[in-house]
């Protein structure tokens, strides 16, 4: 429903802001959990990794220990441009899974 309103990308930096302050929050309390956090390809691609990047430096959480969850038939599908930016938050130490 989000994908078809043009809300997803509202919605997908939500929950990455939130998903990164919840594990700051752990982290000041000594915890340091990995966070999982599922993301649509094509939003990596519209956020972008160096945004990505920042929001998630900006709360205070680590990056090596976020892992994002892309869906696997958009995976499949994905335009150039959306792998670029998955290939990119890689190499900023953010992790990658196929949901």
């Amino acid at each position: 429903m989000a994908e078809r309103t043009g809300l997803i990308r509202p919605l997908s930096e939500w929950v990455l802001g939130e998903a990164a302050r919840q594990a700051a929050a752990w982290r000041a309390v000594g915890l340091d959990p990995f966070m999982w956090i599922n993301v649509p390809p094509d939003t990596c691609r519209q956020i972008g990794a160096a945004a990505i990047s920042r929001l998630i430096e900006a709360c205070g959480a680590d990056p090596n220990r976020i892992t994002l969850e892309v869906t696997e038939s958009p995976m499949m599908s994905a335009r150039r441009e959306a792998l670029d930016e998955i290939e990119a938050l890689q190499r900023l130490g953010i992790r990658l899974a196929i949901d």
